[in-house]
């Protein structure tokens, strides 16, 4: 212990030297004395801290002129950032630690970034993202510490004391893990040989190894191969990061001076793949302490020197910074080409262009210089070019292989910018073949390929030389060995082999290719009838030919079947899944048979055809049968029978066609082919199923016999017909004479349900082709309301419906039992056993604002539940009185609800924002929100309305609304999107406005506002306002500032004020106003003052013109003398303004003593001798207490100068005891002014205040889980004392019987500061650290903020230091879409790990119908991302995100009958994903 702090104290003697090689320097030897000097500015070591390792004094080196060469080539512009700890300079000169910026290059110049005297004590240090990792040594009180900076700030945010055992000599980060890794001290050994992984949020080393020597510095390159500085002669080692055994690399040539002996040393590879190491070394001497940059050779260990420091600075923790190229040096050099002196030669030029411009773009006048670096070593400088001109290395002679070729261009005093290209250098080896395609011709594969052109590392090789291997496959057969040609036909195919594939290896004597695979497909003579594929296997798939025509969805195969699943971009289907050949006769008929389904959901419906062509292309199918509008969600047996023309092979072939927004998947499975005799009869006609009537379970077949056979030729004797009813034969026509009408009665129908008839026509020849029909037969339930409606009738909600009029599966009902429910859209019934089709709700839920209701009718006869019908949305309250104006402050509605409806389906319609994007722009009159229709990306000709609330005009004269849109250019659409005006009066319909419709591209750029008359509906009641967006596919259009006014000639608005919320008296205050020519005509000399409560004037400017719809922004400066809560009136002025109502706006600034006190009443005034100033001493305020008596009781916000911030987010329990309620008592908060006397009792012993009424409380969240942070105002900086009174409370219940965490912190930063840097982060390292106490591996989920919404917030600034942690993200795919899709995929794209740990297919409230077209695109993301996902829940409520029915049980093992929509959703999810 001893040993080490006094090589602590001892750093501050540290001296490094600057500039050229050690030949080159001139050494200058201070005295001893002057070293001694410089040891006690940094601290005396007393005599109990002596060394046991005997300490040195060394002399200060100086360098010289850099010797004179033939061509001076400038530096390098590679750049790298440390924390600079000591330096030469302040041995007569103040300290001045901090984050410094190093020119790699000699006579680099080392450049402060930010001073920070936190970082004297550092003795080691890494960066990690945007924190630097450092541990540190206090040399005034000997204590060790753990740091953490900003990256950014570079302000030390964390300063923790630790013990010795935790200082380290270098920490270096694995790149790859994110693990940190260092060289720590050993109180045993007392080197810093102690290999350790280090827990940055702990502080804490954890031993891996001893390394016997002590370890200097550490880096890791891209790879996660770590590298050292390794004992007093400097070996560089390579280190195994597990085990920490190492191999010496070689001797770098310098002798390393430890922490022990004031040395500082750092490693960091840099931008362009090379180590450098920072390094406080041994000169000529032992007295002789030098310092400087150096490159080190990775294969050698060889150091070369960069650079020596110009005033012995130290540097810990280096790390790689941009380079740094300047302004003025040239541009990159241009089309590189390499120019052997012969084909396969080893000699060669390299020819260039050079740059006209420098770096910034200004033209070359001067002379460069072309420095030519081949794998990182120079090869050639050529000097003189001129600008523009072709430029030519001397002959060269080059290594043979791949070459990387780097040409610096560069002038007299700096290196510009870089081009780079590669070349192989010598004989190539050839690229493998291309375009390998594989055939059955004449029934043997033939194969043919396009020869390569270049060799494989794109150098030549010997043409005259290539040959060709052929291997087929199965069973690796090598047929040929030295094929010449570009085409190989197998004449030898073993006769038991089904298919094949070949692989064709391009050689020459230089070496071979990789292989080229072709296709595989069906070999020999083709497949015989009968044909039978059952897809058991990939193999049995690989043979048919899959032809992707729309590059969406294509055939694959899944489950043992082909399989077709629908496009996430709507892509509708044009693809084929074609069959190997099969040998098929003329004059012969066959029967195809397969099985086919579509998807579980009824609602989406295949379209496909099958089809038979004489070639594997969709030019030659011709269609057998077409399945339009096919849904089953069973796989159901189809056949068909077909012939062909000519005798040879032919291919099936499956072509689905499906929309794209209405498919969802298809599966075929079971193929067959099969002769049947040419004289099977053909198939019977017009099948009908008619169930009897009143719901008897009784059905009448009736179809006619067939008149031909299967090759169309008239039947002359009698057929047998049988009836299959749901696979079971009920009836057969034994002598059913061709054509007859036949019917039968079928009464054993064995329950009532869709039961389908197949009727199949036989001779002695055979079975001709099936018919199928089905129908409902029996009882059906009843099917939905028609024709719903919803008015608003005086205040009530009056809907209205036709009776159902068909089953709900198109069977017969009992209309005497239908009755209905009615359900309102807050979950309430209001109605059941209702027989009437008109319902009046009287009894609306009580709401402040407008509320958007809806109801849903179902039906009922007798118990049985039918379907369901959902009216549409209706807005109910009274409406709003105008004037009103709608800026979507805060991107949040000041009106509710504010409606978006589109006629066709839309990724996004209208959303708020904060900003406008596509096009980019602020929100137009600064309230930080704004209205968005969304075209991009959209289908062009959608309308998508957004509509306001109920809005009364009576009160107006002249009604119009304005609003403010903008206009963007995009020259790439030829019609851009629009937005026009549209009026429902009365709940009526919707109404045109003449002149009411805007292009968003109108030849201006920018906002615009717009007026629309709306004199026309002043006589309704209210109005609806709806903006119909139609979109284009171009830019997205932003609305803002909507307002319902009277429409004036002159008026001058004054739209905005903004200033501060709080200042110090005597500070200047800018209050910016903004003002809008609301009127039809301009303005000139527009007046704007500002004045205080009593009206005093305290600034004033004027607006020479403003034109009709502009605005202007002016800046009014005030200085506020008093204090106090100060209001701060905005009133504009001009000339016959017409409307006074919009002439002024409010605000509040509360103006405060200065933080730091300020001289008081100064006064100037002019004397003889010229001015002379006088002020009053500042006053300062003394002890402050706050007793919390003045605050509103029951407040969560607003309380003073307080800051609260509920960073659990979580609802809280309350006082209850038989009281009242009170103000926000569940809310979700952080402290609460608590004052239990207005609730007329004497509150329980633990919560009584210390002194009044009042006291500030923390309820607990819910989730049994706090973080509420109570932040006080702005401190003035002085040493004070804080005191304040705390306590906890208990109950008898053991449960509660817990204690409390509270944390006191105090911070520099701002709240919001704070509150942005603590949030989830001191939580969450909390708990973290608690659990690595039991668990150190398991993954651990991190939740985030906003429901586990806010992914990009914890995307921009993760949990540093900690390892095995995701974080969560939740959603509900009907509410969650686009917006939250795209926050997913760019933190996964930032590196942050993400597990969405709760996902639902419905809307957020967990029920409202399912979205399985927005739950899928989230599956797609995931499944793109490779995100792991957990659904919600397994449970049996009575809520659509449920799972379960009340029926299943605990255990599992539910059949599908008790697995409810959701749940089905989510098996078919699994099934589909868990591969």
């Amino acid at each position: 212990m001893k040993k080490i702090i006094t090589s602590c104290l001892a750093i501050a003697a540290l001296a490094v030297g600057v500039a050229t090689t050690l030949a080159q320097q001139q050494r200058v030897t201070t005295t001893k004395q002057k070293v001694g000097q410089r040891i006690e500015t940094r601290g005396q070591a007393s005599s109990r801290l002596a060394s046991l390792r005997p300490s040195v004094a060394f002399a200060v080196t100086q360098p010289e002129k850099s010797a004179v060469t033939s061509v001076v080539v400038p530096g390098a512009n590679t750049m790298f950032g440390g924390l600079m700890v000591y330096s030469d300079k302040w041995q007569t000169s103040e300290s001045t630690p901090g984050v410094v910026s190093i020119q790699a290059r000699e006579g680099g110049a080392i450049s402060m970034v930010h001073s920070n005297k936190d970082m004297l004590n550092v003795k080691s240090a890494v960066k990690v993202n945007n924190i630097v990792y450092a541990t540190a040594m206090n040399l005034s009180t000997y204590k060790i510490y753990v740091q953490e900076y900003s990256a950014t700030s570079w302000t030390c945010t964390r300063n923790e004391e630790t013990d010795m055992v935790n200082l380290a000599s270098s920490l270096a980060c694995d790149p790859t893990t994110g693990k940190i890794y260092g060289s720590f001290f050993n109180t045993e050994t007392e080197y810093w040989d102690r290999f350790c992984s280090y827990s940055a949020s702990l502080g804490e080393a954890t031993d891996i190894a001893n390394m016997d020597r002590d370890v200097h510095a550490l880096a890791f390159n891209s790879q996660g191969e770590l590298y050292g500085i390794w004992g007093a002669t400097g070996w560089l080692v390579k280190i195994d990061k597990k085990t920490g055994s190492y191999v010496q690399v070689g001797k770098t040539g310098l002798h390393p001076i430890s922490v022990d002996d004031y040395g500082v040393n750092s490693l960091a590879f840099g931008n362009d793949g090379a180590l450098y190491w920072s390094a406080t070394y041994q000169g000529t001497s032992s007295k002789d302490m030098r310092g400087g940059l150096f490159k080190i050779d990775t294969a050698t260990g060889k150091a070369t020197k960069v650079m020596d420091y110009p005033n012995n600075e130290g540097i810990a923790g280096l790390f790689a910074m941009a380079d740094k190229v300047p302004d003025a040096a040239p541009d990159a050099v241009t089309d590189i080409n390499v120019n052997f002196t012969a084909d396969f030669a080893n000699t060669a030029t390299i020819s260039f262009t050079a740059p006209t411009k420098t770096v910034n773009g200004a033209s070359l006048t001067d002379p460069i210089m072309a420095i030519v670096n081949i794998n990182g070593t120079q090869a050639a400088v050529v000097e003189n070019i001129q600008a523009g001109s072709v430029a030519t290395t001397p002959v060269l002679t080059l290594a043979e292989g791949l070459q990387n070729i780097e040409i610096i261009s560069a002038n007299t005093t700096a290196q510009g910018n870089k081009a780079s290209a590669t070349t192989w250098v010598g004989e190539d080896i050839p690229a493998a073949a291309t375009d390998v395609v594989l055939v059955n011709e004449d029934g043997k594969p033939h194969l043919t390929w396009a020869a390569p052109t270049t060799g494989l590392n794109g150098g030549k090789f010997k043409a005259s030389e290539l040959r060709y291997k052929i291997v087929r496959y199965p069973g690796a057969d090598v047929v040929a060995e030295a094929c010449a040609e570009t085409q190989f036909t197998d004449n030898n195919v073993p006769g038991t082999m089904k298919s094949a594939y070949y692989e064709v290896t391009a050689y020459t004597g230089k070496g071979a290719s990789t292989p080229a695979a072709s296709n595989k497909i069906a070999v020999g003579d083709g497949y015989v009838v009968p044909f039978v594929e059952g897809f058991n296997t990939q193999d049995d798939f690989d043979v048919w030919t899959i032809i992707d025509n729309n590059d969406g969805s294509k055939w694959e195969y899944k489950s043992q079947s082909l399989f077709y699943n629908y496009n996430n971009d709507y892509i509708p289907g044009d693809d084929w899944a074609i069959s190997p050949q099969i040998a098929l006769r003329k004059g012969v008929s066959y029967k195809l048979t397969f099985d086919a389904k579509s998807s579980a959901y009824k609602k989406y419906v295949e379209n496909f055809k099958a089809a038979i062509g004489n070639s594997p292309q969709p030019a030659s199918m011709k269609t057998i049968k077409d399945y339009p509008n096919f849904q089953q969600t069973e796989f159901e047996k189809q056949s068909v029978i077909f012939s062909v023309e000519e005798d040879g092979y032919y291919y099936l072939g499956f072509y689905c066609y499906s929309d794209g927004r209405k498919g969802w998947s298809l599966t075929i499975d079971n193929v067959g082919v099969a002769e049947v005799s040419n004289n099977v009869p053909g198939t019977v006609g017009n099948l009908t199923v008619a169930p009897a009537p009143l719901g008897a379970l009784k059905a009448t077949v009736a179809c006619n016999a067939p008149t031909a056979d299967a090759q169309g030729t008239a039947l002359d004797a009698a057929v047998k017909i049988n009836v299959y009813r749901d696979g079971t034969l009920v009836r057969t026509f034994a002598e059913a004479q061709p054509g007859e009408a036949l019917s039968w009665l079928d009464e054993g129908v064995p329950e009532s349900g869709i039961h389908t008839y197949r009727v199949v026509a036989s001779n002695a020849a055979g079975e001709g082709a099936e018919a199928k029909a089905e129908a409902f037969v029996g009882v059906d339930v009843p099917g939905a309301a028609g024709n719903v409606t919803l008015h608003d009738v005086d205040g009530k909600a009056v809907v209205s419906w036709t009776a159902p009029t068909v089953g709900s599966r198109g069977g017969w009902f009992d209309p005497a039992t239908v009755t209905y429910r009615v359900l309102r859209s807050d979950g309430q019934v209001v109605a059941a056993g209702y027989t009437s089709t008109t319902f009046t709700d009287a009894e609306l839920p009580a709401s402040k604002s407008q509320q958007l209701i809806y109801y849903v009718i179902t039906t009922y006869g007798g118990n049985a539940k039918g379907d369901y019908a959902v009216t549409p949305y209706c807005v109910f309250g009274n409406p709003y009185a105008a004037p009103l104006t709608e800026g979507f402050a805060g991107s949040d509605m000041a009106y509710y609800p504010w409606l978006t409806e589109s006629d066709a389906d839309v990724h996004q319609s209208w959303t708020l924002q904060d900003s406008g994007t596509n096009p980019s722009t602020a929100d137009q009159n600064g309230d930080k929100g704004l209205a968005t229709f969304h075209s991009i990306g959209e289908k062009p000709g959608i309308h998508t309305s957004f509509s306001s609330p109920k809005i009364s005009i009576a009160s107006l004269d002249h009604p119009a609304v304005s609003f403010w849109m903008y206009h963007s250019h995009d020259s790439n659409v030829t019609t851009p999107e629009s937005i026009e005006v549209k009026v429902m009066a009365d709940g009526g319909e919707w109404q045109a406005v003449d002149g009411a419709k805007w292009m968003r591209d109108n030849g201006s750029t920018g906002w615009r506002r717009h007026i629309v008359d709306l004199s026309a509906f002043k006589s309704s009641k209210y109005v609806h306002i709806a903006f119909v967006g139609t979109t284009a596919g171009g830019m997205d259009v932003h609305l803002d500032n909507i307002t319902v006014d009277n429409m004036f000639e002159t008026d001058a608005e004054l739209t905005n004020i903004a200033g501060p919320k709080k200042i110090a008296s005597g500070e200047l205050a800018e209050y910016d106003v903004k003002v809008t020519n609301a009127g039809l005509t301009d303005l000139a000399d527009i007046k704007v003052v500002l004045n205080d409560a009593s009206g005093t004037q305290l600034a004033e400017t004027t607006i020479a013109q403003l034109k009709a719809d502009a605005q202007v922004m002016v800046t009014l400066p005030v200085a506020h003398q008093a204090k106090g809560s100060i209001p701060v009136t905005a009133v504009v002025a001009a000339a016959a303004d017409a409307n006074a109502a919009n002439n002024t706006k409010t605000i509040t600034t509360k103006v405060v003593d200065p933080v730091i006190p300020v001289p008081q009443s100064l006064d100037c005034t002019k004397t003889a001798d010229g001015l002379r100033l006088s002020w009053q001493s500042p006053w300062t305020k003394g002890s402050v207490t706050d007793d919390i008596e003045s605050y509103k009781d029951w407040a969560i916000d607003n309380v003073g100068d307080w800051t609260m911030a509920d960073l659990d987010h979580d609802v809280t329990y309350y006082i209850k005891k038989n009281l009242g309620e009170y103000d926000n008592a569940s809310s979700p908060k952080a402290f609460q002014v608590c004052n239990a006397n207005t609730l007329g009792i004497d509150i329980w012993d633990e919560g009584k205040p210390h002194s009044g009424n009042k006291m500030l409380m923390a309820m607990a969240g819910v989730k049994y889980v706090n973080n509420d942070w109570l932040i006080s105002p702005r401190l003035n900086g002085d040493e004070q004392t804080i005191s304040f009174f705390a306590r906890s409370f208990t109950l008898e219940n053991q449960c509660f019987n817990k204690k409390q965490s509270l944390s006191v912190l105090c911070g520099y930063q701002s709240a919001a500061e704070l509150l942005t840097k603590a949030d989830l982060k001191v939580y969450a390292k909390t708990i973290i650290t608690e659990i690595r106490k039991y668990d150190p591996d398991n993954i651990i989920l991190m939740g985030c903020p906003h429901w586990d919404q806010d992914i990009d917030i914890v995307a921009k600034s993760p949990i540093d230091g900690v390892e095995n942690v995701m974080y969560t993200l939740h959603f509900y795919a009907a509410t969650h879409k686009d917006y939250l899709r795209d926050k997913l995929e760019a933190a996964v794209k930032s590196g942050l790990p993400v597990f969405v740990s709760e996902c639902v297919g419905m809307e957020a409230s967990g029920n409202g119908p399912l979205a399985p077209d927005e739950y899928q695109k989230w599956l797609d993301v995931m499944e793109k991302n490779k995100v792991s996902w957990v659904n919600w829940s397994v449970s049996d409520k009575d809520e659509t995100c449920s799972m379960l029915l009340p029926r299943a049980n605990a255990t599992g093992t539910w059949t599908d009958d008790l697995i409810k929509p959701w749940g089905k959703m989510v098996k078919q999810a699994l099934k589909k994903y868990n591969r």
